[in-house]
């Protein structure tokens, strides 16, 4: 089982083709702003258009509510769309969206608990858990962080993720995904290609060695 690797903040098409050439499995782009990662929907129609149909395509959104998400996501083709607004994300998974719901830990605890409850529908494959915003997320990675969601879902990790680090973040969480943004930048908004490039392949050796250890019975996590 390989991990899945969304690369996000996508605002240009030769950024998006160089991630999925290099195995990114979603590109993601985002909707709010003003940030210097917004993608216009323009160019975002450009990058669609060039992609491969393997790489899944993930608009992204903040807080804003389903009417608002719909009014961009209603003219683009996207596969999923990604939002941190459990209210949108159930009316939009009603209106027939793939929806990926996305959980800032820095939140009201009982937003986990409402996430939990959301994700009891079975209508979401997969659930971002987001450590942006913590003083230290490479220092905060923590899997009982990731229990709450576990068997409902698939679990992609984000927040402080970079080529140095993602293998200890995937050997500490055992996620089923993992998501990049900042840590595989050159400047807010330009995607550094080498950078993709040592993240995709620390992530594709981590897949080899848990493949290679479960593979000969040894005391390795089961992903």
């Amino acid at each position: 089982m390989n991990t899945w690797i969304k690369t996000c903040g996508m605002t240009n098409a030769e950024d998006a083709i160089a991630a999925a050439q290099l195995g990114a499995d979603a590109v993601g782009l985002v909707f709010h702003g003003p940030s210097s990662r917004c993608c216009p929907p323009n160019e975002a129609t450009r990058i669609m258009a060039q992609l491969p149909p393997e790489c899944a395509v993930v608009g992204v959104w903040l807080e804003e509510s389903a009417a608002e998400i719909i009014k961009i996501a209603a003219t683009l083709r996207l596969s999923s769309i990604q939002t941190y607004s459990p209210a949108a994300a159930g009316e939009l998974a009603q209106a027939g969206y793939n929806v990926i719901p996305a959980i800032r830990l820095t939140g009201p605890a009982a937003k986990v608990a409402e996430w939990a409850r959301l994700l009891e529908s079975g209508r979401f494959a997969r659930m971002i858990v987001d450590y942006r915003g913590c003083k230290n997320p490479v220092g905060t990675w923590d899997a009982a962080d990731l229990v709450p969601f576990r068997g409902r879902t698939s679990v992609v990790l984000a927040g402080g993720l970079t080529d140095e680090n993602v293998a200890v973040a995937l050997q500490r969480c055992e996620p089923d995904g993992v998501d990049v943004a900042s840590g595989i930048e050159g400047s807010p908004g330009k995607k550094d290609h080498q950078k993709m490039k040592r993240f995709m392949q620390e992530v594709r050796e981590w897949d080899a060695r848990v493949s290679s250890e479960n593979s000969a019975g040894a005391s390795f996590p089961k992903r």
